[in-house]
């Protein structure tokens, strides 16, 4: 049963349903019961779980569900997803391994993994619901100059070695909306991102001789991202983590048949794409299969379907 724009309620009767919304993304209650972690939904909106609802109350039960799509951490930015906006050159800067810390000011990770999102996001998860990137004028300088650019692309919007345009003036309009902060030395920004000035000037004392040495003898990171913090002004973005889908629905078997407690079939129900559960583990798996949850979502269907007719 569905309602139209209209209001008026339309009955359908059929042999088979195919559960086919599109998972919980959007639902930000579930995803927080769910993930204990606040972040933003980001794609394709209206994916609020309604089919995993339903599906529940005929019987279904979850199969792993929690884990999501998280896409690395973006200075917020209304309408905006990964690096497709008026932002993008502030939101590209989470991809380009630089300095991270915690609300402290303390380093926490190798960020040359933000290139890969849910290995970074697992680590970021763990800091709270803001992370920080801090960076200097030099680098700043360096992203905007011709030749040089960001080390890194992020999503098909900002390339490899492209030069930021608009990154001073972004970074100034976002320090009004309480996103940026910039100070002319590194305990001023730390005090104006509410950190402890010491725990970031040490953050940053350590960053800079790990690229003067070009050796990070914290985490590895390779000397291709090390950068000094060292040249006055200093800059510190917040950012949260984005949520691109969730991964996993309800429990099915192979053909996509919608399962109860006891592992039996619910006659003529199936779920498929992310309504269907068991795909996937804790983590997106961007580096084994990048497009696997696309992929998955359209051959569901096709597999679905090819049960139905198959038991015509």
């Amino acid at each position: 049963m569905a309602k139209n724009a209209k209001g008026d309620t339309i009955t359908v009767n059929a042999k088979n349903v195919i559960l086919a919304t599109g998972g919980y993304n959007f639902n930000v209650d579930m995803v927080k019961k769910l993930t204990g972690i606040d972040m933003i939904p980001v794609g394709a909106p209206g994916r609020t779980g309604d089919g995993i609802k339903m599906a529940m109350d005929v019987g279904a039960i979850g199969d792993n569900m929690g884990p999501m799509m998280i896409n690395g951490a973006f200075m917020p930015a209304e309408g905006e997803a990964i690096c497709n906006g008026a932002n993008k050159e502030v939101r590209a800067l989470f991809r380009q391994g630089l300095l991270y810390v915690d609300s402290t000011g303390s380093r926490f990770f190798n960020e040359e993994l933000t290139i890969d999102w849910p290995q970074a996001s697992n680590a970021i998860a763990r800091t709270g619901e803001w992370t920080y990137i801090v960076f200097d004028e030099a680098t700043k300088r360096e992203f905007s100059t011709e030749g040089k650019g960001y080390p890194n692309p992020c999503g098909n919007f900002i390339q490899r070695h492209q030069a930021a345009t608009q990154l001073d003036a972004l970074l100034k309009a976002n320090e009004a909306k309480g996103n940026v902060f910039i100070g002319n030395t590194i305990e001023e920004v730390a005090k104006k991102a509410g950190m402890d000035p010491a725990t970031l000037k040490a953050s940053a004392d350590m960053m800079t001789k790990f690229a003067k040495q070009g050796r990070d003898d914290q985490f590895g990171k390779d000397k291709y991202y090390l950068r000094a913090v060292s040249e006055g002004p200093f800059y510190v973005v917040r950012g949260k983590l984005n949520t691109l889908t969730s991964l996993n629905g309800v429990k099915v078997n192979a053909d996509l048949q919608v399962l109860d407690k006891n592992d039996h079939v619910i006659q003529g129900l199936y779920a498929i794409g992310h309504d269907a559960g068991g795909v996937y583990g804790d983590s997106y798996d961007l580096k084994v299969g990048e497009g696997t949850a696309s992929a998955f979502a359209i051959n569901s269907g096709r597999m679905a379907v090819r049960k139905i007719l198959a038991d015509k």
